[in-house]
């Protein structure tokens, strides 16, 4: 090639002589860090006390050794270039032990690198999205929109030329299924095919808008954003109980349907329950984040579940949202990114102080309204009832921090079984606490003897419960406690009880944590701390009238402590001490006619309104109260049990460098906001890339978990900028408009037919010579077979449902979760499969067959198999038998015509395209076959159902 070729080469490609010569740090010089460097100069081990990962410790930064790593425009100071270029075996990196030497082209990269000056750009995926110049190309007569020609520039380069458009009926089945999950019925593909053969262009924009306008388009896209946040209806782990969460999944179709922003689709998920004014939607989108597995079997520790779940929501945030692989961090620095071990700490702040905490009852909960008309009234209701609490909880706390306290000096403390209390008297306060062994239901008994409190009546009782080591118990919180009960008396020498009766109480929380609606009784019932206890806890009680206790009298205060946590362990009062309050204002506080009553009345009148409404309890996001804020500290190698210093909240610097968060005291709304921000370089790219790789089989970024610098690159980097910046920005975050834009591309609607010479030069179709043609995933297999025998019920929404099940399948959780198999007729039976009943432990066989996951993590990416096991399910299962049957009847009774004619007519169906002579030939041989006599019938399915079964297995009906 001459010298004026090679500049038409070089200006057709869009790159000029300039940039082919300068050296790209991201593009040329961090793959050979990563592949051969970082492994001891890295994230995880820095060996010599500098890393490959961060600018901070190569550029200028003094190894070890006192040399400089990498000096910018000089060579021979730079200590790296000597080391890769040295003879002395003893010295040349990398070691011929560890890794093949560089070779001479990878040295010029590196030495040209620093002769230019070291530039160290980040990583393409932490620069936020740039539009790129849309090039006009020799193609460009095919081009629909601005995503055509992007993708022919690349098809020029690599000296290929796009494909002709598909044939009608089978792209009307592409556009379907990618859109809806659905295949057309024979009535929209002979439509099609006419409006095709008249105006090509006009069919398919009017199909693909009607497609999207189908509640089908929800069901369809809800399926992969579920696979990422990992829905299920079971709490996975051990017992995997059964979880009602459903409204979630519905909220998840409705907002696609209703083409919710995704910017909020974002901030509701992550933390719609920090919003101002938070509505039932807003409270049900966070159910995201409920989807994390439980265990409640005997033994087990709900605060190390609990905290299972929490690192659960840091790794899928990261993985949903951002595409990368922050889950490393929780170990060490990430071995190839600029992530620091700390910063998983900060980001894992924002989640450490929801309130659940991996309780059986999946506290908090949120009864939502069956009928969602009754949202409005629910909220205002829900709001009154939280408001007016609020209030009372405000007054009894500002009169507990007025009033005075006057401590017990003196207790005798015992239990009703075999725990034992120790008592000690510290700065003139008398304290109690555990020693030894904790016996469950222990019954704690608390003596005042007479004198304690001096002359004075007591208008208040304080009890303050403590950890056993109020020091550690703040980063390895403690097993907690709860009243199941609390009683008292005044006892005179001669044993005569008169007991006391409480009038109200104040606890230090407005309401318990994990439940706003269960109410904490004037007796101190129901107080507690949750499973664990890491600061000190208060609960002030009123008696009715003020009490002294006169000469020969005490004090005696009965507290039944009846919970255990995991079955075993016992949920006890293990540190304790006790005051008085003689201040009058306690008895007015808690009158009859008090305000704080007439609040109480109100509130219990209104709870009473919001609990008649008909609804369904899902859990939901809340945090504890500000007084029960969780440290967060790092895990020392990731181990929970090892902790080292306190972080707070906050993100990871190499983005908020390019995407700012300049937050006091940032909140997880904060968090939730800076995801979809402007100027954040990863939400946007990674959602177009989730839709480019549902449309046409891979992504943009092949590797859909790993936009991190051990992932793949971008096939096409200028697109996937273009669709980013189109999606944030001209779409204001659309789904529907961004997948409308990619399904009317020109590239979208070519041909999948490929030739020998396309196979050679791109077998994976990586340059997009050709239109994608993809297996059908679990969910559409079924749905397809359902949809084309005339059994599917479109009902949108509602509770999990039961399809066949194979025997025996179930039998291993028979006895505490049954699965009620709807009766054939029943529409339930035949619902769409993203309904069908998810259990984590026991996936749905036909899913599980197909490759969906489990949905025990996240899943960005499902990976494909082909095996016999699944031509046996679609051919033997029962429910396939059934659809194959109704399909039969479709073709012997509904379609009309010679026996050619219908079986024309149900390949056109299952397949979406025409049945060539050969082909035909070959249906109608097996169809005549079939009906031969034979002498044995007895066990024969019906002529129809077995052509209707073969039909479904063709390779056209298994894909589209």
């Amino acid at each position: 090639m001459n010298l004026f070729s090679c500049l038409l080469f070089t200006v057709a490609c869009g790159v000029s002589i300039a940039d082919a010569q300068q050296v790209d740090f991201a593009r040329d010089i961090q793959p050979i860090l990563n592949a051969k460097c970082v492994e001891c100069h890295g994230g995880v081990k820095s060996a010599g006390g500098f890393s490959f990962v961060y600018e901070d410790r190569v550029i200028n930064f003094e190894a070890d050794s006192g040399e400089k790593v990498v000096s910018p425009g000089k060579v021979t100071d730079s200590e790296m270039f000597r080391r890769i270029t040295s003879d002395d075996e003893d010295e040349v990196m990398p070691p011929a032990e560890a890794h093949p030497a560089l070779s001479t082209t990878e040295i010029g990269l590196i030495r040209k690198w620093i002769e230019q000056g070291a530039v160290w750009e980040g990583h393409w995926a932490f620069v936020p999205p740039q539009k790129p110049q849309v090039p006009r190309t020799s193609f460009d007569s095919l081009a629909v929109n601005d995503i055509d020609r992007l993708i022919f520039r690349r098809l020029e380069k690599e000296q290929l030329k796009p494909a002709g458009i598909e044939e009608p009926g089978r792209l009307l089945r592409r556009l379907s299924f990618g859109l809806t999950g659905l295949p057309p019925s024979i009535e929209e593909l002979t439509t099609f095919e006419s409006e095709f053969a008249v105006n090509p262009s006009n069919s398919i924009e009017d199909a693909i808008d009607r497609l999207i306008a189908e509640p089908a388009f929800g069901e369809r896209w809800a399926t992969m954003w579920l696979d990422l946040v990992r829905y299920a209806d079971s709490g996975g782990l051990g017992a995997d109980q059964r979880r009602t969460i459903w409204v979630y999944r519905d909220w998840v179709i409705n907002s696609l349907n209703q083409d919710m922003g995704f910017d909020e689709f974002t901030v509701r998920q992550l933390a719609g329950d920090q919003l101002p004014g938070p509505t039932t939607s807003d409270l049900i989108a966070t159910a995201c984040n409920r989807n994390t597995q439980t265990n409640n079997e005997g033994g087990t520790d709900d605060e190390a579940f609990r905290v299972e779940a929490v690192v659960d929501r840091v790794n899928t945030t990261w993985q949903a949202w951002g595409a990368i692989t922050f889950g490393c961090v929780q170990c060490h620095d990430h071995p190839y990114d600029p992530f620091r071990n700390t910063e998983y700490y900060q980001f894992m702040d924002f989640m450490n102080n929801t309130a659940d905490s991996d309780l059986p009852d999946d506290a908090p909960r949120l009864k939502v309204p069956n009928d969602s008309g009754k949202y409005p009234q629910f909220e205002s209701l829900r709001a009154e009832v939280l408001n007016l609490k609020q209030k009372i909880w405000d007054a009894g706390t500002d009169l507990r921090d007025l009033a005075e306290w006057v401590p017990a000096k003196e207790l005798v403390v015992t239990s009703q079984n075999a725990t034992k209390y120790t008592v000690d008297q510290k700065d003139e306060a008398a304290e109690f606490f555990v020693s030894g062994t904790v016996s469950t239901k222990t019954g704690t008994n608390i003596s005042v003897p007479y004198g304690n409190f001096g002359d004075q009546q007591a208008t208040a009782f304080r009890l303050t419960v403590l950890p056993l080591d109020p020091q550690t118990s703040v980063h390895s919180p403690e097993w907690g406690f709860t009243i199941t009960n609390l009683k008292a008396w005044i006892v005179t020498k001669d044993d005569t009880r008169e007991e006391v009766k409480f009038g109200w109480s104040v606890p230090d929380v407005p309401w318990l944590p994990h439940d706003p609606w269960r109410k904490i009784e004037p007796n101190g019932k129901n107080w507690g701390a949750d499973s664990r206890i890491h600061y000190t806890r208060q609960l002030v009680l009123i008696p009715e009238s003020p009490l002294s206790i006169t000469d020969g009298q005490q004090l005696l205060i009965s507290i039944s402590c009846d919970k255990v946590s995991g079955g075993s362990h016992p949920l006890v009062i293990k540190r304790g001490r006790l005051a008085i309050s003689p201040d009058p204002r306690w008895q007015t506080f808690a009158a009859k006619d008090s305000k704080v009553q007439k609040w109480a009345a109100e509130a219990s009148s209104l709870q009473k309104k919001l609990q008649g409404i008909p609804g369904t309890s899902i859990p939901i996001m809340a945090d504890r109260p500000q007084v029960l804020t969780r440290p967060t500290h790092v895990f020392i190698g990731g181990n929970a049990m090892v902790k080292g210093d306190r972080m707070t909240a906050g993100l990871p610097k190499t983005l908020t460098r390019v995407a700012p968060f300049d937050v006091k005291s940032p909140r997880r709304l904060d968090m939730a906001r800076w995801w979809v921000s402007d100027r954040n370089p990863l939400t946007a790219r990674v959602f177009v890339n989730r839709v480019w790789e549902q449309l046409f089989g891979t992504g943009i970024v092949p590797t859909l978990e790993d936009f991190g610098s051990s992932g793949d690159k971008p096939t096409h980097p200028e697109l996937l900028d273009h669709l980013a910046v189109r999606f944030q920005h001209d779409h204001k975050w659309s789904v529907k408009k961004i997948v409308r834009e990619i399904a009317l591309s020109y590239v979208y609607r070519q041909s999948s037919r490929i030739t020998p010479q396309l196979l050679e030069a791109d077998g994976s179709n990586r340059f997009l010579a050709r239109g994608p043609r993809l297996r059908l995933t679990a969910e559409f297999v079924r749905d397809q077979a359902l949809s084309v025998g005339g059994l599917l019920t479109r009902k949108v929404g509602g509770p999990p449902v039961h399809p066949p099940l194979p025997a025996g399948v179930w039998q291993p959780f028979d006895g505490g979760d049954k699965w009620k198999t709807a009766e054939v007729n029943d529409s339930n039976r035949y619902r769409r499969s993203i309904y069908t009943y998810m259990k984590r432990s026991i996936p749905f066989p036909t899913f599980a067959t197909f490759d969906a996951p489990s949905r025990e993590f996240c899943t960005p990416r499902r990976l494909t198999s082909n095996t016999p096991l699944q031509a046996l399910v679609t051919l033997n299962d029962a429910a396939f038998v059934e659809c194959a049957e109704r399909l039969g009847r479709v073709l012997e009774s509904v379609f009309t015509g010679s026996i050619e004619e219908r079986l024309a007519k149900g390949h056109l169906l299952v397949s979406g395209r025409h049945a060539g002579p050969r082909r035909l030939q070959k249906l109608v041989g097996l169809y005549q076959q079939l009906s031969v006599p034979t002498d044995d019938e007895s066990n024969l399915k019906p002529v129809w159902t077995v052509v209707a079964q073969v039909l479904l297995n063709l390779d056209d009906a298994m894909t589209y």
